[in-house]
């Protein structure tokens, strides 16, 4: 099922590489986590969500790295129907692909103008990177055509099979064109593991939805600096590289305890104690990937230090119930002394 996890910058901070900066009037973006349950089928049209093209002969499978596409015959694809229609180049440049075995690169349907042939339907073809592996994707990089490109003449712009850059394919297509999907595939016989695929400035995470607790969760401020803490994260990729670092409102970094390599299973645990006291306030104790860009944190709370119990009265060793008839008979005394001068001054003055 779909998790939509908004951006660090929903939380007030964002981290980036070893600094956090305050995250007010930072553009939100997406994460969606997909499992099996999203990728559907193709029908008479694109689906707004995940699914395999028609004529797909292969399976898909999800791990702790991903989904992993495997080609039996024809080709394998993995695509998604909702997109922005137009800007194809500024899509392409803001976009990424996690490739973690495997080769695959970006497949990108599109519509275009009709070529005034005999039928009066819009011309089709697909884009298809030629970059196969590692992150990187580019409009300036080669492209290839699936299916010529026809102007609205009818002339053969860019035949099937055909490359050139983006932005050339892009001035091929015309005002008219639409984006109808995104996503990648892999070739006859061929399999690819894809941990992620960024598009439109949101992420498809094909692993699974990150955890992350920290213990203890509260602690005082003058327990703070000598506390152990534990923390476990899952939801990276296996063999991620993954930094721990403390965050606030206002500022934060890493701790400067060794990295941990994330296991088979995509968790990693660390033990971290602060060199200092840390003040009152709410902090995120947060793991993060330089390789796949997974960030997940727990919430640590420090507390005031416990207000000092006030002071006992000394103890003098006489129990309450004499004390008490100590103090009547003073009380009694004194009244008997203020009776008998009353009446010495009363004599006086006769």
């Amino acid at each position: 099922m779909k998790l939509s996890r908004t951006a660090a910058a929903g939380a007030g901070v964002i981290l980036v590489g070893a600094m956090v900066v305050a995250g007010a009037g930072a553009a939100q973006a997406d994460d969606f986590y997909i499992d099996a349950t999203d990728i559907g089928v193709e029908g008479a049209s694109y689906p707004d969500s995940w699914f395999i093209g028609n004529g797909a002969v292969g399976t898909h499978t999800f791990g702790p790295s991903g989904i992993t596409l495997t080609s039996t015959s024809n080709s394998y694809l993995l695509l998604n129907g909702l997109t922005p229609s137009t800007g194809l180049v500024s899509l392409v440049d803001g976009a990424s692909i996690d490739v973690v075995t495997g080769s695959t690169g970006f497949q990108i349907p599109v519509f275009f103008a009709d070529d005034n042939d005999v039928d009066t339907n819009v011309e089709f073809t697909t884009l298809r990177s030629t970059v196969f592996a590692g992150n990187d994707v580019s409009s300036t990089g080669t492209w290839i055509t699936s299916q010529a490109i026809i102007s609205p003449t009818g002339t053969v712009l860019y035949a099937a099979e055909t490359t050139a850059t983006l932005a050339q394919f892009e001035t091929a297509l015309g005002a008219g064109y639409e984006v109808l999907a995104f996503g990648a595939g892999v070739g006859q016989g061929t399999s690819a593991t894809i941990a992620s695929i960024t598009w439109a400035g949101n992420t498809h995470w094909f692993i699974p939805a990150p955890t992350a607790t920290v213990t203890p969760a509260i602690v005082t401020t003058g327990a703070s600096d000598s506390t152990t803490f534990s923390f476990t994260a899952t939801g990276f990729v296996p063999g991620d590289d993954v930094e721990l670092y403390l965050s606030n409102s206002n500022s934060g970094g890493p701790v400067g305890v060794p990295n941990q390599i994330a296991d088979a299973n995509g968790a990693v645990t660390f033990s971290y104690q602060s060199a200092t006291e840390l003040p009152v306030g709410t902090y995120t104790l947060g793991a993060l990937s330089d390789d796949s860009s997974v960030n997940v944190g727990a919430t640590l709370t420090v507390t005031a230090n416990a207000a000092a119990a006030p002071a006992a009265l000394p103890t003098t060793g006489v129990e309450p119930t004499a004390a008490l008839a100590g103090g009547g008979l003073l009380l009694a005394a004194g009244a008997a002394f203020v009776i008998v001068s009353a009446r010495r001054r009363a004599l006086a003055r006769n």
